[in-house]
């Protein structure tokens, strides 16, 4: 029992979390309740044809990228395909307001060099602003895999690190265009110009500068090579019966109990579920009554509106870039933010690729349009495919302004469509486990930077947090926040970086 974990929740934070614990000698059992593991990297077929659930953008797997050294630790960076995007222009913003569009390139000169040439009055601007962004990523040494500094401060407390993303650009860019559009990038991290710190921003930012890729026939990979590995080692992934109650006692959980009525037991437990709701397997007096509180009541990221769609063949080019698609250059910061009326203000165009070799057609096209939860609340007790006829009017509804706005940016392109369907936020909510179908967790507020922190510990001493509430989100944030769980569990962080450093 001693060197026994269950993991609830077979996502990227569990299944990350899985692996890690495998190569340090526990038997591992992942409990997932959907028929297979994988949470955001997910991906499902429909007409023939992979769709991926949520991730469509990768980072970190370039020549020594922090993830290809984390994946290559664990031994199937080489059992993934991946594509990078085009360096000359990995992101592409699109502003209808006056039909202009700008290329984001790959590496730091080439980024400096590219604004600097569109915004001439602006360059050495952009040049302190990048290397001071970079000195901020910098600080956080898991994102650059080394040891931290013995005398580091605690840097969630740290004022430097608390200010807003909105006035950390202004102190260096006096354009306002400039300024809306060195946040493009704001939807992968739900960004308020207000509240987000700027941490937040420049660990994505400089992730993705330093190089940015798309799976190959969809994100599920990683996820099946993680299973994979986690069965070479003896453990199990357990799916279509998902936890429902965490039974525990003097704050130590005695076992787990399934859905379809099995019990498990272990030594340690790992959730990487929602806080939230893993709160609400657990007797409350396990908790403090503020914790608890604390947990439910923190504010969570947006949601997506998602329209998966075919194209004819032959007819629509592959993109082997992201379009960032706008109305105007103020509405960057503001897409989460919408009237109603107005939605959606604009939308994220991806072509991912099917298969290896370059494409000159695309044969899919996702689009995504952050929409808020409450959009959808009249329907948050139904469940998918009984969710009744408004919902479906909805639906249809909200897929004709997408595609009205994708003829918008893409001229002529509707009528080559062969067929598309969509997710809501709810969709999103029931695949994913995500507590509202938040993206990206729990939102990171400046104003109160220790409060929006989560660690990984719990009061009940064998249960542990892993997943994109704990630090930071995404593709890269996910594995992280699995090292600090698994760090507390194995007797510190210094021995796991320098196994991976080791590894490449």
């Amino acid at each position: 029992m001693e060197k026994s974990v269950i993991i609830i929740g077979g996502g990227l934070g569990g299944l990350t979390a899985a692996c890690l614990l495998c190569k340090e000698g526990y038997r591992v059992t992942v409990l997932e309740k959907h028929y297979t593991a994988g949470g955001g990297l997910h991906t499902f077929r429909r007409g023939g044809m992979s769709y991926e659930t949520g991730i469509h953008y990768i980072s970190g797997f370039q020549p020594g990228g922090v993830l290809r050294k984390f994946y290559t630790y664990l031994g199937i960076f080489n059992r993934l395909k991946i594509k990078p995007l085009d360096p000359g222009a990995f992101d592409v913003i699109c502003v209808k307001e006056d039909g202009s569009r700008y290329p984001v390139g790959v590496g730091k000169e080439r980024f400096i060099e590219q604004w600097g040439r569109l915004f001439p009055a602006e360059k050495e601007n952009i040049r302190h602003y990048v290397e001071d962004l970079y000195a901020m990523a910098d600080r956080f040494y898991l994102c650059n895999m080394r040891f931290p500094d013995e005398d580091m401060p605690d840097l969630y407390q740290s004022e430097e690190i608390a200010v807003p993303v909105g006035e950390y650009i202004a102190r260096y860019i006096g354009d306002e265009r400039l300024r809306n559009l060195l946040a493009w990038n704001n939807a992968l991290y739900a960004g308020n110009r207000e509240t987000t710190p700027i941490y937040v921003h420049a660990i994505i930012s400089r992730l993705f500068i330093e190089g940015a890729s798309r799976f190959v026939g969809g994100s599920q990979q990683l996820a099946d090579a993680m299973c994979g590995l986690i069965r070479e080692y003896g453990g199990e992934v357990i799916c279509g019966d998902g936890v429902k109650e965490i039974v525990a006692e003097n704050r130590e959980v005695k076992y787990v109990l399934t859905e379809k009525g099995r019990r498990y037991e272990a030594g340690m437990y790992i959730s990487s579920l929602h806080p939230a709701n893993t709160l609400e397997m657990i007797d409350p007096s396990q908790f403090t009554k503020a914790y608890r509180t604390r947990m439910s009541a923190m504010p969570n990221t947006y949601s997506a509106f998602v329209v998966f769609v075919r194209m004819k063949k032959n007819t629509f080019p592959y993109l082997n870039s992201n379009m960032y698609c706008t109305d105007r250059y103020a509405q960057i910061w503001e897409v989460g933010n919408y009237r109603p009326e107005e939605w959606p203000t604009g939308m994220m165009v991806m072509t991912p690729p099917e298969s290896e070799g370059d494409e000159k057609y695309a044969e899919k096209v996702i689009i995504n349009c952050l929409m808020n939860f409450d959009d959808v609340r009249a329907w948050e007790n139904t469940r998918v495919g009984r969710r009744g006829e408004t919902y479906e009017q909805f639906k249809k509804a909200c897929e004709e302004r997408v595609l009205q706005k994708f003829e918008c940016y893409f001229p002529g392109a509707r009528k080559n469509i062969e067929s598309c369907f969509s997710a809501t936020p709810l969709t999103i909510r029931d695949y994913t486990g995500s507590k509202d179908g938040a993206l990206y967790g729990y939102a990171k507020n400046c104003q109160s930077m220790v409060q929006s922190h989560v660690s990984p510990l719990t009061k009940v001493r064998n249960l542990l947090l892993t997943g994109q509430n704990i630090n930071l989100h995404g593709i890269l944030g996910v594995p992280l926040n699995a090292m600090m769980t698994v760090a507390a569990m194995t007797g510190g962080i210094e021995p796991l970086i320098e196994k991976i450093n080791r590894a490449e």
